[in-house]
């Protein structure tokens, strides 16, 4: 017999594809291009009555080191051809988000302060300087600040932290490594912060990353370039000041998308109940073009060219290396991405990283953030915040696993080393071979319809 719990994960996951394929057509029914979608996902409503926000702008570095350190953790990880040149150094934006006290909590928005101001209203209803640098999901095409704003203030206020909301640049205009260029720009800014910052230095020890889908597929890279530079013992030049490398305190994952070519086993096996498409729509032949996609030259992926694909910073499960990373936390649905996530989490295990799992079961991916009423909603993100704060305090985290069940949330004990019969080996011949059959989109052809 079908439980009420999976009665309603179901008939949530149909309501949900629905509203989502109706959100990507436009008024006569037509599919939107690329830009529409992008536009549309980053419309911003402005931060409720309950939070306190403040918007900033890292200026880019004056120096090309940071660039410098990711083009080599690029090579370093494998043979591969890229444009290297295509990889320019920019501005960041981002925004913090803190929660107001219970005593201010209905105290007028003070949106028509300036943005100082509002960061020092913020500051006076958080605890320390302990922080959390949040990375949105969205196939690293879609969403901003808008769209991330509830994910971190309940993060906010599940930790007691202050969170920094990183809006890194989308592709397709900006492809891979510009995301992991961002975040780590971002990072090292609350390290030794930049003439005219809000903010004063933030040591490393106090920093969690925290993010979602694709962003925890661009934090994970992001760790892995530090580990590179960690073991070049290197030491940067950051806007005029000798930076040493440390990592942050923990990594929190929710529903991780941690292979790019959608070719390992769980892609098919939790294909039904979850979600996420077969494959993203942007590169089908009948898609409309428009001024941002098709790229220049013509790719078969918005974030990298397909022979990128098994590359460890696009696919990060495909990274042999763990060793020396910070604490990683996870939690994963029952979900096409399983396998990626398990794979990382089981190597990283295996190499003496401490590995946090929480898989629930018969659940989709990022599913906290459109069922926030279930109770497995409720659990896993009371898990993820507290889980950064414990980790900003340096509790004394050790390696566990535990499989949820839908029904009566009931968390089994599971080995975080034996997550998965796949190994790194059989995996990148996956996405090896299903990489082959990706074809770059060169836009639509005229008798297909106009180009917008």
């Amino acid at each position: 017999m079908t439980g009420s719990k999976r009665k309603l994960v179901t008939a949530s996951v149909a309501k949900f594809r629905d509203k989502r394929s109706a959100a990507d057509k436009g008024p006569d029914g037509s599919a939107l291009s690329l830009r529409q979608r992008q536009v549309r996902s980053r419309i911003d409503q402005g931060p409720s009555a309950s939070l306190w926000t403040s918007q900033i702008t890292i200026p880019a570095p004056i120096d090309s080191a940071v660039r410098d350190i990711v083009v080599a953790a690029v090579d370093a990880l494998g043979i591969y051809e890229w444009a290297s040149t295509s990889l320019q150094v920019s501005s960041v934006g981002a925004e913090w988000v803190g929660i107001k006290s219970d005593s201010r909590a209905t105290v007028k928005k003070t949106l028509r302060n300036s943005q100082s101001d509002r960061y020092d209203t913020l500051m006076r209803d958080v605890r320390g300087s302990e922080t959390i640098i949040y990375v949105h999901g969205g196939a690293f095409c879609l969403n901003g600040l808008g769209t991330s704003r509830p994910t971190a203030a309940r993060l906010a206020k599940e930790s007691g932290c202050r969170v920094l909301v990183l809006d890194y640049r989308l592709s397709p205009r900006s492809a891979f490594p510009a995301q992991i260029l961002d975040l780590f720009i971002l990072y090292l800014s609350l390290l030794s912060p930049p003439a005219g910052s809000y903010h004063s230095r933030i040591p490393a020890s106090s920093i969690v990353i925290a993010a979602e889908s694709a962003g925890a597929s661009i934090s994970l890279a992001f760790i892995q370039v530090l580990l590179y530079a960690k073991r070049q013992s290197t030491t940067l030049q950051f806007n005029g000041h000798r930076v040493g490398i440390s990592n942050p305190a923990g990594v929190a994952l929710l529903s991780c998308a941690g292979e790019h070519s959608q070719a390992l086993p769980s892609w098919t096996i939790n294909g039904e109940h979850d979600i996420l498409r077969d494959r993203p729509p942007f590169p089908k032949p009948d898609f409309p073009a428009d001024d941002i996609w098709p790229s220049e030259p013509p790719r078969a992926d918005v974030y990298c060219s397909a022979s990128l694909l098994t590359h460890p910073l696009v696919s990060p499960s495909l990274c042999k290396n763990w060793q020396g990373a910070p604490p990683l936390w996870f939690a994963v649905g029952q979900e096409r991405f399983a396998d990626s996530s398990a794979l990382i989490a089981q190597t990283a295990a295996r190499q003496g990283v401490c590995v946090l799992w929480n898989q629930y079961e018969a659940l989709p991916h990022c599913w906290p953030l459109f069922l926030p009423k279930l109770s497995h909603s409720r659990d896993v993100m009371g898990k993820w915040g507290r889980v950064c704060r414990t980790m900003v305090d340096g509790g004394g985290l050790k390696s566990e696993g535990s499989w949820v069940t839908l029904e009566e949330l009931e968390a089994r004990n599971v080995d975080v080393k034996s997550l998965t019969d796949l190994t790194i080996e059989k995996a990148a011949a996956m996405v090896e071979e299903k990489a082959k059959t990706f074809v770059p989109y060169a836009g639509r052809k005229e008798n297909d319809g106009p180009r917008l």
